[in-house]
């Protein structure tokens, strides 16, 4: 774990040691400074890369944008025509996603059964 936060303050030294005045790190220093917020306080993680804490905040809101906790799907066959062609998509926290299409019903059908099964 101190590792990781070691190496981003190397990362963000040398990047401060190359930039202009004043510019916004890259895209990967900023990624990698919210991937640490899993393991460190945002406290640690301002002091050891230098960063202040509206900055901190302000990139953990850009690449982690408040999504609704909870999606309840009860498919119902009966309200949809069979052939309808759907597709749902899914993306979780950790960038893993799933996409299902196909007819209306068979969806339909393969959520119920997931529900059934307990797999939602």
């Amino acid at each position: 774990m101190k590792k990781n936060i070691e190496q981003a303050a190397i990362a963000f030294t040398a990047w401060r040691s190359t930039r202009r005045k004043y510019g916004r790190p890259p895209a990967q220093l900023i990624e990698q400074a919210v991937s640490l917020t899993d393991k460190h306080t945002k406290q640690e993680i301002t002091q050891r890369l230098g960063v202040n804490s509206e900055t901190l905040e302000r990139w953990i809101r850009h690449h982690n944008p408040a999504r609704p906790a909870f999606l309840d799907i009860t498919p119902s066959v009966m309200n949809m025509r069979p052939a309808m062609p759907v597709e749902i998509g899914v993306e979780l926290n950790d960038g893993a996603r799933l996409k299902l299409s196909g007819a209306s019903a068979d969806i339909a059908a393969l959520l119920i059964e997931l529900r059934q099964g307990g797999g939602l």
